[in-house]
């Protein structure tokens, strides 16, 4: 369906913050999420294969984020 893609790195981006703010994302916290968003399965699936793919590499992803910031100069 159109949009499934863009609605599953929503839910993923959700998900993602509500593990920063707790540093945990545990099968309770999981499902109470998936229980208030009305996803397909399909988006949820997407979603979870993104959520699960950042947390493993987490720290590879941070070392390129933060490699690449040093280079950026913000302009206000």
């Amino acid at each position: 369906m159109p949009g499934d893609r863009r609605k599953g790195r929503q839910f993923a981006l959700q998900l993602l913050h509500q593990w920063e703010v707790q540093q945990t994302l545990d099968g309770v916290s999981v499902e109470r999420f998936w229980g208030d968003a009305h996803a397909s399965p399909r988006v949820r699936g997407f979603a979870m294969t993104l959520v699960e793919g950042v947390l493993a590499h987490q720290a590879m992803l941070e070392r390129l984020i933060g490699d690449n910031l040093e280079r950026l100069s913000f302009h206000c």
